[in-house]
């Protein structure tokens, strides 16, 4: 073959190259384009979509869920027992206590009287509850026997503090009359569900027959009243997310009202949030997260703690729970002297007087074990472990739908126990308390079979989605990778050949080296 055959052959395996080279580049140019172009749109679609999917439309999946929680939600009940009744009041020594439980119920929600307002744009519910007791998941029956404040006469004492002399003297009377005491045994059930105080069966006893209703058979408990079993906690009206997504499960009234009445400014009175049960979709970190909480009347907030994954479908979520600041005193966050009641009587830090909204009985709520509260109340009761961080309340959410996966909410329940004038001396204390009687974890948590149901109807196809755009956005990548380290490799090659046709030069005078010059390599000359 001559060498002007040779040369047009490689002259056309380089065009041919060149072209092969330009086609790639094209292509992987245009899979960056298409995927980069089809990411934002699929973005916007796909939020439009969960978007939809999750507002509180008639008869929709989120509204089913939203009526009837699917997921099993329990209440752990935890008794802190008095073991040295006798020697706080009559040796004014220490009180010591130790947790009981849990004592375990499933909690049954059901929301109730639902009625779609406003263009469907707001829902108006009550939520009642039942609770089942649950013994296989109990340490101990509802038939236990436990030492406790007695928090009915500590109620009734300071309800007629300021109710005259003769009311206090009356009253004093009649607690001395049937050998009251300051702390009393009854069983688990009781003291959830209700139990006549034995100072009323006995002053009812000792009046004739016909005097006897102007002594009501009062029933007390953690769990009778307004908050028995089957009943609710006020009336919601609440935001579908119809008209705005990032409003969805707002609380816009309770019970009629905007705003409580409880506190001494109008910040604090604001009702802000959700219940806590469900928020807008697309969740970040930097989210500030408002709950409306009925138990401690009042609004407060959730802040990003941390991320992990849920059950065994590994589900992400973000994980949200309270600051200190939510609990802090007056002087740390000023926004909480409006919780001082009365005006300026302002407590410690990590307790929230609450007696405003319970009608006066001396409620002081806090998290478990005192913690992170004022060191006064820690250290007034021996026997608490404050610093066991595994009881404070965090919330599991779902960054992309909202949804609530994993949850538990635990409050303490404490007695503000001072020297009152209806209390003979063998009912006074030493000093003042915030005594300790129970706390509560309600939780739930997704099961196996919904996290497996959720994620391959919702998560699994925006996996799989955004996979594959990301994917196309890559090849294009590699395609002009590849193209670039082939230039790279190929100018590599020539540089060597051009050093050893040097090599060549310089020791046989002029002339070609064996893998000849620059000239030889159509590629290189005609690129």
């Amino acid at each position: 073959m001559s060498a002007s055959s040779s040369t047009q052959e490689a002259m056309k395996t380089s065009k041919a190259c060149k072209v092969v080279l330009i086609v790639v580049v094209v292509v992987g140019i245009a899979l960056i384009a298409i995927g980069a172009g089809l990411l934002p749109y699929f973005n916007n679609q796909m939020r439009t979509k969960v978007n939809e999917n999750v507002q509180l439309v008639n008869n929709s999946e989120a509204y089913k869920a939203w009526k009837s929680p699917p997921a099993t939600i329990y209440l752990d009940f935890y008794f802190l027992e008095v073991l040295n009744p006798d020697d706080i009041v009559d040796k004014s020594s220490r009180p010591h206590v130790v947790e009981r439980g849990p004592y375990v119920y499933r909690e049954l929600k059901n929301k109730i009287d639902i009625e779609f307002l406003n263009e469907s744009r707001q829902l108006r519910y009550k939520e009642a509850k039942w609770y089942t007791f649950d013994p296989e998941m109990s340490n101990g029956t509802e038939d236990d026997n436990i030492t406790c404040l007695n928090f009915a006469v500590v109620a009734l004492a300071t309800k007629i503090q300021y109710k005259g002399e003769f009311l206090n003297k009356f009253v004093r009377a009649i607690l001395n009359g049937v050998n009251t005491k300051l702390f009393e045994s009854h069983t688990v059930h009781e003291w959830l569900f209700g139990y006549t105080p034995p100072f009323i069966t006995s002053l009812r006893k000792k009046l004739p027959w016909f005097f006897q209703f102007l002594i009501p058979n009062v029933t007390v408990g953690f769990y009778t009243g307004p908050t028995a079993n089957g009943t609710d906690n006020g009336e919601y009206d609440i935001v579908t997310g119809v008209s705005d997504i990032q409003d969805l499960g707002n609380i816009l009234t309770w019970n009629g009202a905007k705003n409580v009445s409880f506190w001494t400014t109008p910040e604090c009175n604001m009702i802000n949030g959700t219940d806590g049960s469900l928020w807008h979709p697309f969740i970040k970190k930097t989210d500030v997260l408002y709950i409306f909480n009925s138990d401690l009347c009042r609004s407060v907030y959730i802040e990003y703690e941390g991320e992990g994954t849920v059950s065994s479908s590994h589900i992400p979520v973000l994980k949200f729970g309270p600051t200190q600041l939510v609990m802090a005193n007056e002087t740390v966050n000023p926004d909480n002297a409006g919780f001082c009641t009365p005006r300026g009587n302002c407590m410690g830090a990590g307790v929230l007087n609450v007696s405003t909204c319970r009608d006066g009985v001396p409620i002081v709520m806090s998290q478990p074990h005192f913690i992170e509260a004022d060191e006064k109340y820690k250290s007034a009761i021996d026997g608490l472990f404050p610093e066991d961080l595994s009881r404070k309340t965090y919330i599991d959410i779902e960054p992309i739908t909202g949804i609530v996966i994993n949850a538990s909410k635990k409050l303490q329940i404490n007695f503000h126990v001072a020297k009152l004038q209806a209390f003979a001396p063998t009912l006074q204390l030493a000093q003042e308390y915030v005594f300790p009687v129970i706390w509560a974890n309600e939780h739930a948590v997704i099961s196996d079979e919904d996290a497996v149901h959720f994620k391959k109807q919702v998560l699994d196809p925006i996996f799989t989605a955004s996979l594959l755009l990301y994917l196309v956005i890559a090849a294009g990548g590699l395609l002009i990778l590849i193209v670039v380290v082939f230039l790279v490799v190929h100018a590599l090659v020539r540089l060597c050949r051009r050093s050893r046709d040097g090599d060549g030069k310089g020791g046989e005078g002029e002339g070609a080296g064996p893998l000849g010059d620059e000239d030889d390599d159509p590629l290189i000359r005609d690129a």
